[in-house]
């Protein structure tokens, strides 16, 4: 099996969700969510003089 570090990201998820099922352990779709590294901000716009 490729070590992790020389496949592609999905490559190396899809690799891990397969040895954990073969494992007979199971993750919770509803719980993976995916991680943001931007924080956003929003502004709101001044209100118009006059």
């Amino acid at each position: 099996m490729p070590s992790f570090e020389s496949v592609a990201h999905a490559d190396a998820v899809a690799l891990l969700g397969a040895e954990m099922l073969a494992r007979g352990e199971i993750a919770d779709p509803a719980s993976c969510e995916p991680v943001y590294l931007r924080d956003f901000r929003t502004t709101v716009p001044k209100p118009l003089a006059g």
